[in-house]
């Protein structure tokens, strides 16, 4: 089993190298430079490597399963299984090959989750549906201010600000808190952080 799986690792990572080579030569701002051709052909190359193994390995496991009449089919189980995963998602699998702006993994995805995920496991999660509605909330607002670097407590501040002007509700407009909808001016205002307050300091500023 280990050397059935080495094997495979040693293919999928050749996938992972030349879809690093294939985003090397593509740019969002300036899209596919003179190696992308290229780069593009290895990497179908390596995929297409990937499934022919894959239904070979298929075939050869099966033709064994008919062959072991009930010895030990449990050494084989792996194996197929893990095959038999590979042709399920084979369409999600693939989906990087055509597209350089999508990642041959959901690391990315993940890592966005990991701080979420341990701020449950700390806070012991909500004790309500709707408090957990409400924390999906703010973490997509959150995950969007990322996206566009404004700082989180410096937004905060201001649209709270907002609504208690607006007699504790939100404000009737919320173009001045989105941040694709703002000036370069207003953007740049939010991506800096909050000087520090103290309880005399009085009410928040506008």
């Amino acid at each position: 089993m280990r050397p059935w799986a080495e094997t495979w690792l040693e293919r999928i990572g050749l996938v992972f190298h030349r879809a690093r080579l294939r985003r090397q030569a593509w740019s969002a701002e300036t899209g596919p430079s003179a190696a992308y051709p290229a780069a593009q052909a290895a990497l179908e190359a390596a995929v297409e490597a990937v499934f022919a193994a894959a239904r070979e390995e298929a075939l050869r496991l099966r033709d064994e399963w008919d062959e072991a009449q009930g010895l030990d089919l449990a050494l084989l189980e792996p194996q197929l299984g893990a095959l038999r995963s590979l042709f399920q998602h084979e369409a999600g699998l693939r989906l990087f090959v055509s597209d350089p702006r999508v990642p041959p993994d959901n690391n990315a995805a993940e890592r966005a989750l990991r701080r979420p995920v341990i701020s449950r496991l700390t806070s012991f999660g909500s004790g309500s549906p709707a408090g957990a509605e409400r924390t999906a909330v703010f973490l997509t607002v959150y995950g969007t201010l990322r996206l566009w670097e404004v700082n989180p407590h410096t937004w905060t501040l201001a649209y709270l600000g907002a609504c208690a002007r607006h007699g504790g509700q939100p404000p009737d407009h919320l173009d001045a808190f989105l941040p694709w909808r703002l000036d370069p001016d207003r953007l740049q205002q939010l991506r800096q952080a909050p000087p520090p307050r103290r309880a005399r300091d009085g009410p928040l500023p506008p």
